[in-house]
């Protein structure tokens, strides 16, 4: 065989045994879009930096907490993070202990640092969905990840982290919402639930940046995620 094909051939061969036995693992999936990425990538980068910390130490404080027998309540292979672009993916396995209750912890941390990272609100859309996926650093595919896209870019519309409702009768997340009934909202729009992000010291800042997108020039399609915002607000 020709040396260049010989070691094109083994580049081929090392790189396929390095994933043989790996497979989809069924897990809680959160994707996220960052909105409004066009005005951000204009900031400075220690600015933009600040914005996608906040997922990385939302990791890192759950892995830090300790609960009984000195155990980190979230060990540092079982949340996988992968940033892409305006994109953030975080997966936990299904069979990982309170897999739901650490996604969402995680989620709404993210969501609500995010609103406070600069001097304005940055948004985020998602969907939470549980299905199978393969994602190891850079890399991720698989059903559950096109599920959430699809849920978060067609029906979250607005700056809601919608909760699939194929979820609604799983067991783990029945065993959440009774025990933190005010983390999910239901919009009685659509029936969908959402984490719920407004806290009181961040429902004026929210309010009010929300007013001036109305009232700018923007266009109509921004103006509609905020319109349903600040419903969501008032009522």
């Amino acid at each position: 065989m020709d040396p260049l094909n010989q070691i094109l051939e083994n580049i081929k061969t090392d790189v396929e045994r390095k994933y043989e036995g790996s497979d989809y693992t069924d897990s809680y999936l959160i994707f996220l879009d960052i909105m409004g990425m066009k005005e951000l990538v204009s900031e400075s980068y220690k600015t933009l930096r600040r914005v996608f910390n906040v997922a990385e130490i939302a990791i890192n404080i759950y892995g830090n907490i300790s609960i009984g027998g000195g155990d980190n309540f979230l060990s540092q292979d079982q949340a996988k993070i992968t940033t892409m672009s305006d994109s953030i993916v975080i997966s936990i396995g299904s069979d990982v202990d309170f897999a739901f209750s650490k996604l969402v912890g995680i989620s709404s941390y993210i969501i609500k640092n995010f609103l406070t990272a600069k001097n304005f609100p940055v948004f985020v859309r998602g969907a939470i969905v549980r299905g199978e996926i393969y994602q190891s650093g850079a890399t991720v595919f698989g059903p559950a990840l096109t599920e959430a896209y699809l849920l978060e870019s067609e029906t979250a519309v607005s700056m809601r982290c919608i909760l699939s409702k194929q979820l609604i009768t799983d067991n783990s997340v029945i065993e959440y919402m009774e025990a933190s009934p005010a983390v999910f909202q239901l919009d009685a729009e659509d029936d969908f639930k959402f984490i719920n992000f407004i806290t009181k010291i961040n429902k004026q800042v929210i309010l009010d940046y929300s007013q001036s997108i109305l009232n700018s020039d923007k266009p109509d399609s921004v103006k509609r995620g905020f319109k349903s915002e600040v419903h969501h607000l008032i009522r």
